[in-house]
């Protein structure tokens, strides 16, 4: 009897222990899925920044929004006869995060005042913000068949999944 006794004892502590574990490792696998989800993920604030904040920045000689940096990636035109078509592109990064939140795409026209902010979400970013992009997008490449806005949007998708690597 003593002996079941004790065998009892050790199937409940193991048991005890077990649970603990159990939670301690579901605790620290949520916690670690909720900072990688959280990781680049373009906010709606980091949003109106680029597609609005950003330029009003530049123009009144602001300095860079707290808690972030922004770096430039690149830029590439076309050339015509009497104009260029430009796309400028900056990574917006968070301090301390070594992948984008967001990508600014400036798309200019040199002998007109077109000028357009296009934010490039994380690739992870929630539906809404994408939503509110691809809308933009559109409204700003409204003089472009539907075809070619399809085709650039399927492209924006590729470089925000490339910049999240």
């Amino acid at each position: 009897m003593c002996k079941f006794a004790l065998k009892r004892i050790l199937q409940q502590t193991l048991y005890i222990c077990n649970m603990k574990k159990f939670r301690l490792i579901t605790l620290f696998g949520l916690i670690l899925t909720l900072s990688v989800t959280a990781i680049g993920q373009t906010t709606e604030t980091e949003y109106n920044y680029l597609t609005k904040g950003y330029k009003i920045q530049v123009e009144s000689g602001l300095d860079m929004k707290k808690g972030y940096s922004l770096k430039d990636v690149g830029e590439w035109s076309v050339d015509y006869s009497s104009f260029k078509r430009k796309a400028t592109f900056k990574a917006l990064y968070r301090d301390n995060d070594s992948i984008p939140c967001a990508t600014l795409m400036i798309l200019k026209r040199t002998d007109t005042v077109f000028e357009e902010y296009v934010c490039i979400p994380h690739y992870k970013s929630d539906s809404s913000i994408w939503e509110k992009a691809r809308a933009d997008f559109k409204k700003a490449c409204s003089s472009w068949s539907v075809a070619a806005v399809d085709y650039a949007w399927n492209c924006i998708k590729m470089i925000s999944f490339l910049s999240s690597k």
